[in-house]
């Protein structure tokens, strides 16, 4: 059987069910193709992998101790793919890095007949920069041309970032022709095996959402409390997912203590480890709420679009793409929480239709087997 080999670093529990397994996971199944992932598991991703049933048994983990610092990393990547690269007939790799870039080129001179999937995970495509010192540009310019070379196919996963890569000055149609926008994926079969019953409009409550982890700095929950403040929620409810950094407790208490009325209104949950368990609250709320300041993508917007949650968010990752063009939700200005007082109170009020999925809507659309299918083109 052929072979598919991702190199990773430490894989913790949260990243078995995101894209870094189940991209490999969901291309290997369609390839028909014997997926290894090359890692070290931290705390607890053995005890998630036991969860994780059909990842589990389709995904070879070669679970190695690679040490903390990311040159003991790239170093156990090294070693492995000299003494294992005959063996891999497509390599893929995270990320526009030089480490990507030495992996890669190391490969292809011991494979010459292997492919190479390069996924960017990709940050508006900012990494491209070459910088300005003559020298460094120039071994930038070397090494980058020569990674492009050597791809076969390399993925982006907004429609921003891949714009602004065909319009990459450095790389130009060299890029263009092997680059495609392959956003990230739900996983529709894990969802298929849970026997969720969808809720429409019609059926779901009056809530709203969050899922993040609260308080930390990129999420910006503060915000939200903000808003929250001058919200009149009346028959709605407002909760809040996930883990809790410490040092936000503080301002929960001071929020409740400012807004004692509002104890039952504004909930915090808590953190939710049983996918099943966090997709019923998708599946219960109609409104789905992310004041990110910054995003590579936003993984949870796809799960609130997959279970027809009206979004809004700041502009960042995927949400242009997700939202399209306000036809699946509104954009809430960075870092201001008035705007997103008005258009909650909006909601609540009645003043915004946000019952918006129609028909037309096809929730598999987002699924990671359509999105695989796109990189096949660029294998055979």
């Amino acid at each position: 059987m052929n072979n598919l080999t991702l190199l990773w670093g430490t894989l913790i529990p949260m990243e078995v069910g995101k894209d870094v397994v189940l991209l490999p996971y969901y291309l290997g199944k369609i390839l028909n193709f014997q997926t290894n992932i090359v890692c070290e598991f931290t705390d607890g991703v053995e005890t998630f992998l036991i969860q994780e049933n059909d990842v589990n048994n389709e995904i070879n983990f070669i679970n190695r101790n690679m040490g903390n610092s990311r040159w003991s990393i790239f170093c156990s990547h090294i070693y492995y793919l000299l003494t294992n690269a005959k063996k891999i007939d497509l390599l893929m790799c995270f990320h526009w890095t030089l480490s990507s870039a030495m992996k890669i080129i190391l490969y292809k001179s011991l494979n010459h007949k292997g492919k190479v999937y390069l996924k960017l995970d990709s940050n508006l495509g900012k990494e491209f920069s070459i910088g300005r010192k003559p020298i460094i540009s120039f071994i930038r310019k070397c090494i980058y041309t020569q990674i492009v070379k050597l791809s076969n196919v390399i993925s982006c996963e907004t429609s921003q970032t891949y714009k602004n890569l065909c319009l990459n000055s450095l790389l130009g149609d060299n890029l263009a022709k092997k680059l495609i926008l392959v956003p990230n994926g739900f996983d529709e079969n894990k969802l298929n095996s849970y026997n969720i019953t969808e809720r429409l409009f019609s059926s779901k409550e009056n809530l709203i959402i969050t899922v993040g982890r609260l308080g930390s700095l990129p999420k910006n929950t503060n915000m939200i409390l903000k808003a929250l403040e001058k919200v009149d929620l009346k028959s709605w409810k407002f909760c809040l997912i996930g883990p809790i950094e410490k040092e936000f407790q503080q301002e929960i208490d001071l929020f409740y203590k400012k807004n004692p009325t509002k104890k039952h209104d504004v909930i915090f949950i808590g953190n939710i480890i049983e996918k099943k368990d966090l997709w019923e609250w998708y599946n219960r709320a109609k409104v789905f709420v992310f004041t990110s300041r910054w995003e590579s993508y936003g993984l949870v917007l796809n799960e609130a679009k997959r279970f027809r949650n009206y979004l809004l968010s700041t502009d960042v990752g995927a949400f242009k793409d997700l939202y399209e063009n306000g036809k699946y939700g509104r954009i809430v200005n960075q870092d201001d929480a008035e705007d997103l007082t008005n258009i909650l109170q909006e909601i609540v009020n009645g003043d915004i239709d946000i019952n918006v999925y129609g028909d037309e809507f096809s929730p598999t659309s987002l699924s990671y087997i359509q999105q695989v299918k796109k990189i096949l083109p660029f294998l055979n």
